[in-house]
C-alpha cells in the first residue's frame, strides 16, 4: 500500500551492471573474461558486488575501476569497500577499495604501516572482487 510518511520504504531496486577497468592517465584498451556486478538499492543505500578479469590492459596511470550503478554522494570522504585480488601488483601491506566521491566510479588502494592509503598503478593482466556498500 502507497504511503507518504517519513519511515515508508519507497525505493527498492535490484540489477546488474558492467565493471569497466582503466588507467586514469591513459584509458587505454581492456580485454576482459569477466565484467559483472550486482546491486541492491534500498533507499539511498547502494550494497554491490562485482568480479572483473582482464588478461589485456593498454593504458597508463592509477588502476581506475567504474561502472557503479548509481553515482555516490558527495562528501568530505571516499567510501571504503572490501576486495580481493589476484595478480595485481601492489607494493602496500594491504589493500582495499575506495568508491570515488560523486562519482560511478571506484580504485583499489594500498596501505602500509603508519602511511596513508595510494594509488595502485594499472595492471596488463590481473582480477579483482569487490563487495561493499555506498550511499547515494
Amino acid at each position: 500500500v502507497a504511503s507518504a510518511g517519513a519511515n515508508v520504504l519507497d525505493d527498492y531496486e535490484e540489477g546488474t551492471w558492467t565493471v569497466t577497468i582503466v588507467g586514469d592517465a591513459t584509458a587505454g584498451v581492456t580485454t576482459y573474461t569477466d565484467q559483472q556486478g550486482h546491486y541492491t538499492k534500498i533507499g539511498r543505500a547502494v550494497l554491490f558486488r562485482f568480479s572483473v578479469v582482464w588478461t589485456g590492459q593498454t593504458g597508463t596511470g592509477n588502476l581506475l575501476g567504474g561502472g557503479l550503478p548509481f553515482t555516490s554522494l558527495a562528501s568530505s570522504f571516499q567510501t571504503p569497500f572490501a576486495v580481493r585480488v589476484n595478480n595485481l601488483t601492489y607494493l602496500g601491506a594491504q589493500v582495499g577499495g575506495q568508491v570515488q566521491i560523486s562519482s560511478t566510479a571506484w580504485v583499489p588502494a594500498q596501505w602500509s604501516t603508519g602511511v596513508g592509503a595510494s594509488l595502485i598503478l594499472v595492471d596488463t593482466a590481473a582480477d579483482i572482487l569487490g563487495d561493499g556498500v555506498y550511499f547515494v
